[in-house]
């Protein structure tokens, strides 16, 4: 009887060892099922902090990357910083570039040392330096210390070989004096002056017109500037670009007196202009958009 009970004792222990072993089994096996879904989750949340779903996240704490792109300035999020917008690199180095191949000329034209034009410059004529295109440049420079002609020679190394370029200036003297010089780099020459409807009618009836590009770096006074405007913008090819440098100096003490007939200033005009691309109103026809830097804008003409 006494053998029998140990028997019975042994057995029980032998089920509870079992009973107890295959509890532990059970719970490792749970523990290890655990910790392959916190990885894969993890794995998961690793992923998605390299691609962006506008769903998933909250988007009031987002910051924009840059993306690699030849034409567009894409911008994708990530929320991995807090960095500041990070300005597309092509962007950058297209005005760089325009910097540097002025930069590199002797006597380097004031657009890029004086002033900031290489960041308009760089941005908008890159986008055309690869195709012949006729250009029109008001001011050769004959008023500047270095002496006339740096910004031309801008336009010859910056510009597509086949392109037409226009030069026009007051000084008449001057421009016959290097007209020759500039004849040389396939440069054509305008003269007068740029407030005078007569003038401008010439340099369009002598150049034909149809500018994809027009540069007006003249005598700055807001009626040269606007005159200007009114006669050449008809002339601008669709998709070409006015560019107006020195603004600043519409505000200038001598060019208080020269306001024009309505009394405001030619800045005063692309601020009107711009409200109207916002809201609509009276603006010039075709204008697709301004973009202002220090002391310059440019004008964009509907394709």
């Amino acid at each position: 009887m006494r053998k029998q009970v140990e028997n019975v004792k042994i057995m029980l222990a032998f089920a509870i060892g079992c009973i107890c072993f295959y509890i532990m089994q059970l719970i490792s096996i749970q523990q290890q099922r655990s910790l392959e879904k916190i990885n894969k989750e993890s794995n998961i949340d690793n992923d998605s902090s390299h691609s962006f779903n506008k769903d998933m996240c909250d988007c009031t704490s987002i910051n924009p990357i840059k993306v690699e792109n030849e034409n567009l300035n894409h911008i994708l999020y990530d929320n991995s910083n807090q960095n500041n917008l990070i300005v597309h690199k092509h962007i950058k180095d297209d005005i760089e570039d325009f910097r540097a191949a002025a930069s590199s000329l002797i006597p380097t034209t004031d657009k890029v040392t004086t002033h900031s034009y290489h960041i308009m410059y760089g941005i908008f004529l890159n986008l055309m330096k690869h195709h012949k295109i006729k250009f029109l440049e008001i001011g050769l420079g004959c008023d500047m210390f270095y002496g006339p002609g740096a910004s031309s020679r801008l336009w010859n190394a910056y510009l597509h070989k086949d392109s037409e370029i226009w030069m026009a200036d007051i000084d008449k003297t001057c421009v016959q004096k290097y007209s020759e010089q500039l004849k040389e780099s396939n440069i054509k020459t305008l003269i007068g002056s740029q407030d005078s409807i007569e003038t401008l009618k010439l340099w369009i009836q002598q150049s034909g017109g149809n500018f994809d590009i027009i540069v007006d770096d003249g005598g700055h006074k807001n009626t040269h500037i606007k005159t200007s405007f009114d006669y050449l913008w008809p002339t601008l090819k669709n998709g070409g670009f006015y560019f107006i440098e020195d603004m600043h100096v519409a505000y200038n003490v001598d060019a208080w007196q020269d306001r024009l007939e309505n009394g405001l200033t030619m800045p005063d005009h692309i601020f009107q202009w711009t409200k109207s691309l916002l809201v609509g109103g009276e603006k010039p026809h075709d204008l697709q958009f301004i973009f202002c830097q220090h002391e310059a804008c440019v004008l964009k003409k509907a394709d």
